[in-house]
């Protein structure tokens, strides 16, 4: 195990631990990536036409780490930032601040079809807020944290928050690159953005560990083919990863892309 998983691990251990690793990356660009597969996404740049769209989509933003990482990764690319929970707003607008032109967000909640508001459950620790258990329901978002944390267990609060739902093929986006990590619901935001898909025919990396099948079924209708990035060898090998707790990204290439990655 790399120290730098090691020091992950200990730092969720704790509310504050889990506290320290969110200002750490709020605050320390060379931290980024913060997911190993996220350095996959130059070399699949390169595998885009040279006439593609040079913008990336990133569903399920959250505090902004995971489009920073991609600002860094790639400095002539744009990206273009969705999430659901409203009190992420105002830390994803001081990036847009900092990267003028290069990076817009919409807050709401990606899915397959505008389906008017809905409501968020973010659990809360004390004052801190523990974002990445935030739920669509109360009893998920209070499993999630005290699943993690059981000595704390009766300890948590829930806030609860509203905000809109759409789909993205509504907003007639051209992009090239695509991360989804929304707890759940990756297969209806594709869904929601097959008519966008058809027409860009974008690289994506989705995360797989709730809804695996619906997603292979999905992408492989629409002329996809998984693949894993292995990051020791920095290359992408063809086939499904092992969706464990540690590793559940997953890249779909484009059946007629597949082979400009090379060797």
């Amino acid at each position: 195990m790399s120290v730098k998983a090691i020091a992950a691990r200990v730092l969720e251990q704790h509310p504050y631990g889990y506290r320290l690793g969110v200002l750490l990356l709020d605050n320390l660009d060379f931290l980024l990536p913060h997911e190993s597969d996220y350095w996959a996404f130059p070399m699949l740049a390169r595998a885009c036409p040279p006439t593609c769209a040079r913008t990336i989509l990133d569903v399920g933003a959250n505090r902004g780490h995971s489009s920073r990482a991609f600002l860094k990764l790639l400095p002539d690319w744009n990206v273009v930032a969705f999430e659901a929970n409203p009190l992420h707003q105002k830390k994803l607008d001081a990036l847009r601040g900092r990267h003028p032109g290069r990076f817009s967000c919409h807050i709401g909640a990606v899915t397959d079809a505008a389906k008017g508001d809905l409501t968020l459950f973010t659990p809360f620790w004390k004052s801190m807020a523990m974002h990445s258990a935030s739920a669509l329901s109360r009893s998920e978002a209070l499993a999630g944290v005290e699943g993690a944390f059981p000595s704390l267990t009766g300890q948590f609060t829930v806030r609860e928050t509203r905000t809109p739902t759409f789909a993205i093929d509504s907003f007639g986006l051209d992009f090239s690159l695509v991360k989804i990590d929304i707890q759940g619901e990756e297969l209806r935001a594709l869904q929601g953005m097959s008519a966008t898909i058809a027409r860009c025919r974008p690289i994506v990396l989705v995360e797989m560990n709730l809804t695996q099948a619906g997603i292979a079924e999905f992408m492989r209708a629409n002329a996809y083919q998984p693949y894993t990035y292995d990051a020791v060898t920095g290359k992408m090998l063809p086939g499904y990863g092992p969706h464990t707790a540690q590793h559940r990204n997953q890249f779909f290439i484009p059946e007629e892309f597949a082979g400009n990655l090379g060797d």
